[in-house]
């Protein structure tokens, strides 16, 4: 496992220009949801700004994790000169949009069951909150609190009163554990669709099959993912109050990021694809 997380840290770094992309196809989504949340005012807008959402999710990730695919095979070349490998991720990115063709079906796919998948859980567990602990404040949850500073969500949860900000609190906490679990379940989804099978249930059924098979090592490398988002967050936390230290912790976010991603896709590429199969 150590060999993994070496090899995906030196893959990051010869692949940090896929930050670029990523920062700007972030961007492209964050900028469309603050759109969506001051102009949506009707329910039929709202759907409208749902789908279009995920549209553009689902183009925005084919594209990325296309990118991702042919640089990391790239990372394994060797180049006599630096510009030869500049050239070379210049025609990757060149050829993002080969990556809707491709992938898009499958991620749009993939996004929409887990939006589906999210917002049923969500009332589940509001029910559950509701039942057992009490009332929950539907504006406390709602999704654009992600759409705001960390000062103003902190300044808003810090004038709640104790029992509601229990409440509040219980139903996080219920959302975060079964996030953890189904972002478990779900490791090796994205790499199968990359990697082997465009059909995004059989890709699966598939991604279960070799997660099981592999049980104790993927969930090694998964923890590993997770402490390292832990601490990437205690240093957010810390900071968030600096604009200018701020500004690196986000080139920190960043880099996690992709080094999550370069991490499962090496696992995956290690573990369950034959090298003289790779393309």
């Amino acid at each position: 496992m150590l060999n993994t997380l070496k090899a995906a840290f030196k893959r990051t770094n010869d692949s940090i220009i896929l930050a670029t992309p990523l920062v700007i196809l972030l961007s492209v989504i964050g900028l469309y949801s603050a759109y969506a949340r001051v102009s949506v005012d009707t329910m039929p807008k709202a759907i409208v700004a749902i789908i279009t959402l995920i549209v553009i999710c689902a183009g925005c990730a084919a594209c990325w994790f296309y990118a991702v695919k042919k640089t990391i095979k790239l990372s394994t070349k060797f180049f006599v000169f630096d510009t030869d490998r500049a050239k070379e991720f210049l025609n990757i990115l060149k050829n993002l949009p080969k990556g809707i063709g491709e992938l898009f079906l499958p991620f749009l796919f993939l996004i929409t069951f887990d939006v589906i998948i999210f917002t049923l859980v969500a009332i589940f567990i509001s029910w559950v909150v509701s039942t057992h602990i009490g009332t929950i404040n539907p504006d406390l949850i709602a999704p654009n609190h992600y759409l705001i500073s960390s000062e103003e969500l902190l300044n808003m949860y810090s004038n709640l009163p104790e029992r509601e900000l229990f409440i509040v609190n219980a139903w996080y906490l219920l959302f975060s554990a079964f996030t953890i679990i189904f972002m478990f379940i779900t490791f090796l989804w994205i790499p199968e669709i990359v990697y082997n099978e465009k059909n995004p249930l059989i890709a699966l059924k598939n991604s279960f099959d070799k997660l099981f098979s592999k049980f104790s090592k993927t969930l090694g490398i998964y923890i590993c993912t997770c402490i390292l988002y832990l601490l990437t967050g205690i240093i957010s936390a810390i900071l968030m109050f600096y604009p200018l230290l701020y500004f690196f912790v986000l080139l920190l976010y960043y880099y996690y990021l992709l080094y999550a991603i370069i991490l499962a896709f090496t696992y995956y590429e290690q573990e369950f694809i034959v090298p003289d199969e790779d393309e």
